[in-house]
């Protein structure tokens, strides 16, 4: 007769050599909880969304950002009352970086995708943005006062139409960019990003380009403020050389984090 007895040494024993089992069983439960939860959860329609994509390598999208953005959804809401969530996220892509194959390939599918709403890229990327008819045009919004861009020269973010667009003038030209060049704010230590050389566009494949083109003043408002003083000095020393033959300049930017 089989000894069913259920003893100290039995279970001690069963424990020992299951341990492994139990491991696995309960990451397959958090696995599989997390998954259920990230594919369940309730996400913002992108007509009720305004999602902002950084492109550059890196920016701390989970503090000073954070607050940007609860305060752009606050005023946006005042715009569009459908209005249900404002995002940032840092794509992570140096297009001055010919081995940043990653980036690149995650840009492109974002791009290719449709995601988002307001990129932040460098002028390269805005001046190819622009001539491949991905851009929408900004002047409309300005001359209604949906948008202020603020203090800024718009020329070198105006051009002529693109040939593929409905009712092609060649003569007629659009606002397709903003500069971010007075966002020093994005230079403190709770954002960490050089925001100069950097340009707001709202993608064509926006679906609320008004909503969009609000909330971008919105934020542009919040992030302007004076240069960072070690940034003025570094601009102004940019040119002179350290005894041991490092640019000022490059020397101040590795100094404050850049």
């Amino acid at each position: 007769m089989p000894d069913t007895r259920v003893t100290k040494a039995k279970l001690k024993n069963f424990f020992f050599y299951s341990k492994w089992l139990f491991v696995a069983v309960i990451a397959i439960v958090f696995v599989v909880t997390d998954l259920l939860y990230t594919t369940t959860k309730y996400r913002s329609p992108d007509e009720r969304e305004v999602s902002f994509q950084i492109v550059t390598s890196y920016v701390e999208t989970e503090t000073g950002l954070k607050d940007v953005a609860a305060k752009a959804l606050e005023a946006g809401k005042v715009f569009d009352p459908t209005l249900e969530e404002v995002t940032f996220s840092c794509i992570g892509y140096n297009p001055d970086d010919s081995t940043d194959t990653y980036g690149y390939q995650k840009y492109y599918v974002m791009v290719g995708s449709g995601e988002g709403d307001i990129y932040m890229v460098p002028k390269s990327l805005m001046k190819s943005l622009a001539s491949q008819g991905y851009l929408v045009p900004l002047e409309g919004y300005i001359d209604e006062g949906i948008l202020d861009p603020g203090d800024v020269d718009l020329a070198d973010c105006t051009f002529h139409e693109n040939p593929e667009d409905e009712g092609y003038d060649p003569k007629a030209t659009h606002v397709y960019a903003v500069p971010c060049d007075n966002l020093n704010a994005m230079m403190e230590e709770n954002i960490g990003m050089n925001n100069h050389g950097f340009y707001f566009v709202i993608m064509a494949f926006s679906a609320n380009p008004d909503t969009s083109a609000y909330v971008m003043g919105s934020v542009i408002g919040e992030l302007t403020a004076p240069e960072p003083e070690w940034y003025t000095e570094a601009m102004a020393a940019r040119t002179e050389s350290t005894e041991e033959g490092t640019n000022v300049f490059d020397e101040a930017l590795g100094n404050a984090g850049y």
